[in-house]
């Protein structure tokens, strides 16, 4: 694997953010790395679980979904499709 490389504002940054609290640089990249990741791969499991109920056919037809939420605020207010 390459090593990563930063930009001078954020090695700056982070070496400020290490003087203040005391933990290393390298505590403050891994956490924040693996934040990262966590992240992208809850959202790419979404992804995929949209992708599947989309080919299941599990979806509601966008002109469903206009209907109601242009009656939203009105007096025929209508139920989520």
């Amino acid at each position: 694997m390459a090593a990563a490389q930063l930009r001078p504002e954020s090695i700056r940054r982070l070496e400020d953010l290490a003087a203040r609290t005391g933990q290393p640089v390298q505590d403050h990249l891994d956490a924040a790395i693996e934040r990262y990741v966590e992240d992208a791969l809850a959202v790419q499991a979404r992804i995929e679980r949209s992708r599947a109920d989309f080919e299941a056919g599990r979806v509601v037809p966008h002109g469903e979904v206009m209907s109601w939420l242009e009656s939203w605020g009105t007096e025929d207010e209508r139920p989520a499709p």
